[in-house]
């Protein structure tokens, strides 16, 4: 039959997959695929999928660390053998570990696997012979062909792995940088706590609420998040973690992903928020946990001071004096020192 070259490839695909639909109409019975396909994508997971559909989100006050099963790790993917391999001409770049000869400058392809922590995260040869071993970077895109037999590890980072990674390395072992990549991607830079992501090319297409929600229905899988703010006529957002290792862990898994509305999303590091009550908060945390781990390992003779949320400057560029109080209040006598402020934490009511 003359059918359109989609409405073919919708027969091969209907023919190939889903054996019991009728082939009356190549076109319904690739709707009827689909929708079969995504009621059991949630729990019924295949080797390459790149989107799963997960539950109801609950508040960003509730979450909490991911929790490793106490199962074994699955294979994610089957090993494939290339048949040839590119052939690379000219001259290797050490910095950018590229060839001269490659396509910079255009859009990568979608990714064709997705880690899912529900059905992928288990148990590995390195949690019994080697607890301390970074996270699997093949597990964490999603195409890991060891399983329970990987001597890296299957799950998401905890608090442990925050404390216990060096600035020098990332959550899975590689070396950071000085500075930042230019197109802001990469392992990031040691010079800075790189807790924000940019997700651009988003859908903005629904309300901001709903935006909202995808969001952290996607990226609150990889961690605790402390704020999330969307800039629907630009079509990007900006996440941060409470945690450096969650952060570095969700951009490499949500790199080059789809979300609810089939868009490739572009996941890079933030620049610093020039607000200048974005930085006196930043700033504001930085110094209240430098002073906890100082009152943790018995440094201070008097409790922590940390600085009152009235102290915020509005852009008088006095940010540095505010962040050095509490150290300044920590180091002085108990009689002298003033009264404890409590610090309110960096919410998504901050401007």
């Amino acid at each position: 039959q003359a059918y359109p070259r989609r409405a073919r490839l919708c027969g091969i695909f209907a023919r190939t997959s889903s054996p019991r639909i009728p082939m009356l109409d190549p076109t319904k019975a690739f709707a009827a695929s689909r929708a079969a396909t995504s009621r059991t994508a949630g729990r019924e997971m295949k080797y390459g999928h790149h989107r799963p559909v997960y539950g109801t989100l609950q508040f960003i006050e509730s979450q909490a660390m991911p929790v490793l099963p106490d199962r074994p790790a699955r294979v994610q993917v089957e090993q494939k053998r290339k048949l040839q391999q590119a052939e690379h001409l000219g001259e290797y770049n050490i910095w950018y570990h590229r060839w001269s000869g490659e396509n910079n400058y255009e859009r990568a392809p979608r990714a064709s696997t997705r880690c899912v922590l529900e059905t992928d995260a288990g148990l590995t040869r390195a949690d019994y012979t080697n607890p301390g071993a970074v996270i699997c970077l093949h597990f964490a895109r999603g195409h890991c062909i060891y399983g329970k037999d990987c001597c890296y590890r299957h799950c998401a980072p905890n608090a442990n792995d925050e404390t216990q990674m060096d600035a020098p390395h990332d959550v899975f072992g590689r070396d950071r940088h000085a500075s930042f990549r230019d197109d802001m991607g990469g392992t990031g830079t040691w010079n800075k706590e790189c807790k924000t992501l940019y997700v651009g090319r988003i859908c903005c297409t629904p309300p901001e609420p709903e935006v909202v929600d995808t969001l952290l229905r996607h990226f609150g899988e990889w961690g605790v998040l402390e704020s999330v703010r969307v800039l629907k006529p630009k079509g990007c957002a900006f996440i941060t973690y409470t945690h450096r290792c969650s952060a570095e862990m969700a951009k490499v898994a949500m790199e080059e992903q789809a979300l609810d509305s089939d868009e490739q999303i572009n996941v890079r590091w933030a620049y610093d928020d020039p607000n200048p009550r974005a930085q006196a908060v930043k700033l504001r945390n930085a110094a209240q946990q430098m002073l906890a781990a100082m009152e943790k390992k018995g440094e201070l003779d008097a409790p922590a001071q940390y600085p009152d949320a009235s102290s915020v400057p509005d852009g008088d560029g006095s940010l540095e004096a505010h962040a050095t109080a509490a150290t300044r209040h920590a180091s002085q006598p108990a009689a002298l020192a003033p009264p404890v402020a409590t610090l309110p934490r960096h919410s998504l009511d901050t401007p």
